[in-house]
């Protein structure tokens, strides 16, 4: 019988995927004053105007959050290959 490896790893760095993806789309959405004037958006208001910062990280929390089922489906896909 072969062993199968631990998946809850991989499970949390998928977490950590969504939740990141979660808290940018969620302050895209909300407009949140917190999260835009940080200094890690700083170098995008050169280029971009509020909304097109706000288009851009609703982008990427929907690429993360995509990213991290994307990867969960797959690996359970995997893991069940494994398995038989």
């Amino acid at each position: 019988m072969q062993e199968v490896p631990s998946l809850i790893p991989h499970y949390i760095m998928q977490a950590i995927f969504f939740i990141a993806g979660a808290v940018c789309f969620l302050a895209a959405l909300a407009d949140a004053k917190w999260f835009f004037t940080s200094r890690n958006v700083a170098y995008l208001k050169k280029y971009f105007n509020r909304k097109g910062i706000r288009i851009i990280y609703a982008i990427i929390g929907v690429v993360l959050m995509g990213l991290a089922l994307f990867f969960y489906y797959n690996l359970q896909q995997i893991s069940f290959e494994k398995i038989r």
